[in-house]
């Protein structure tokens, strides 16, 4: 999400489309920001389901611009 709390790309459970992947160095994702506006602060937040358990995780130390 941007800065200003405007949802860029949105969890999705169909498809496993925001879903983690992994590998043997842990858990990763590809972000791919073309048509993510230009010079704009954003952030990344986890939607997390862990044994029947939701949560939402705004992690606030992982900011970035789109240059």
């Amino acid at each position: 999400k941007d800065v200003e709390g405007n949802i860029i790309i949105p969890f999705e459970r169909s498809n496993d489309g925001t879903r983690l992947s992994a590998d043997e160095n842990g858990l990763y994702f590809d972000l791919h920001t073309y048509g993510f506006p230009i010079g704009c602060l954003f952030s990344i937040d986890y939607f997390v389901i862990d044994r029947g358990s939701e949560y939402l995780i705004e992690d606030r130390n992982v900011r970035f611009v789109v240059e």
